[in-house]
């Protein structure tokens, strides 16, 4: 990831060899400022425990017990569902048979990037903000400028409402930074000497708002044609609501989810599909088979009745 590489790259570090496996693979640990990093990123919750390649490595033992550290805390990548290294191993379901449903969680959409990426806040967590954001606003922390900030750091930036929120550098240009409100999920562009630094109490705090993508469909970018329809009907069924989310599967951060709305009982995925301004991935994968064939049976009404993306006939046919 960038964050790795801004405190690895062109670094002085140290490798320690342990053993070699059957396939001639180097087991070891990388070692920076007298720090086993590997270890590092387990306590922090950026990485999992490779039980064979453990088994080799005299910090084994280490490993197991910084990742239930963070497992209990519930930070990093265990902070939104059960740690998958502890689930029993995933039986492939038969096509006709509803698999396990994946654990639900209370959700509110806090950002749409667009028609099918967005941000989401745990309901659950409402509270825990709420005093986050006392915090920072009550006068009891003290903020402090920083000559500069660089990629990726935390820092406390001001919003149009006036208040005091945590955010991440994702940009700078000169004196103009791009910035991602981590608790929210939006972003803004301020000058240097509107950040302040974060402080320390706040810094290890989990983000609250958690990136996620529509399961098994893709929709359009706002930029592409359909894109900003898409953005705008996506908004409609999911602002302002508690829904409920499903997380199907992850890659990094990003969470692969369904949405629910309890209140119309409608599926967001299958209704941005239903109106054509979706489609059904190429390649689903079968962890959900009984949902992808209701995905298909959507997008087939859709394209039969020009609907959004398919007003003009199958537009498939030509790619």
């Amino acid at each position: 990831s960038s964050d790795l590489r801004d405190k690895l790259h062109q670094r002085t570090v140290q490798l320690l060899v342990d053993n070699v496996d059957k396939g001639g693979n180097f087991i070891g640990s990388l070692w920076y400022k007298n720090r086993n990093f590997g270890l590092n990123l387990l306590e922090v919750g950026f990485a999992s425990v490779n039980e064979r390649s453990a088994e080799y490595s005299q910090y084994g033992p280490d490993y197991v017990k910084a990742q239930e550290t963070a497992q209990a805390a519930k930070v990093g990548i265990w902070q939104f569902e059960e740690n998958h290294a502890t689930k029993k191993p995933e039986v492939v379901a038969d096509a006709g048979k509803e698999p396990a449903k994946p654990k639900l969680a209370s959700v509110t959409v806090t950002e749409v990037v667009d028609g099918g990426n967005f941000y989401v806040q745990h309901t659950d967590d409402s509270d825990k903000l709420d005093s986050l954001m006392a915090s920072l606003n009550d006068g009891s922390l003290v903020l402090t400028g920083a000559p500069s900030f660089h990629k990726n750091q935390l820092c406390v930036a001001p919003f149009a409402d006036g208040k005091w929120y945590r955010a991440k550098v994702v940009s700078k240009d000169k004196d103009e930074y791009e910035v991602s409100y981590v608790d929210y999920g939006n972003v803004a562009t301020l000058r240097g000497a509107e950040l302040r630094a974060m402080p320390a109490e706040l810094a290890n705090v989990p983000a609250f708002a958690k990136e996620c993508v529509l399961a098994y469909i893709d929709v359009p970018a706002f930029a592409d044609e359909y894109g900003d329809d898409a953005a705008e009907y996506f908004h409609s069924l999911v602002w302002g609501k508690k829904l409920l989310a499903g997380v199907e599967s992850r890659d990094g951060a990003q969470l692969s989810v369904t949405l629910g709305d309890p209140q119309t009982e409608q599926m967001v995925n299958v209704e941005m599909v239903a109106v054509g301004y979706a489609t059904v991935k190429k390649r689903p994968g079968r962890t959900n088979p009984v949902l992808v064939k209701r995905l298909a049976q959507a997008q087939d009404a859709a394209r039969d009745n020009h609907a959004g993306m398919w007003e003009y006939g199958d537009f498939q046919d030509e790619e």
